[in-house]
């Protein structure tokens, strides 16, 4: 998996580095209905927000 990524163009690396873990977590509540737990979803909240904010920052407000 690594030295396929090395050939991949950074901006599709780090595509894949957020589509990872989406996709386990899908998987894992589908197949094995594990859900998140109140601490993980707040920590996925303030991930998203923060990255949302970042972007906004690196436009210029």
């Amino acid at each position: 998996m690594y030295a396929g990524m090395a050939r991949l163009a950074t901006a599709r690396v780090a595509v894949l580095q957020f589509a990872y873990p989406t996709v386990a977590i899908v998987v894992d509540w589908l197949y094995f209905q594990h859900t998140l737990g109140g601490w993980q979803l707040g920590g996925m909240v303030l991930m998203l927000v923060s990255m949302g904010f970042g972007q906004k920052l690196r436009r210029g407000l």
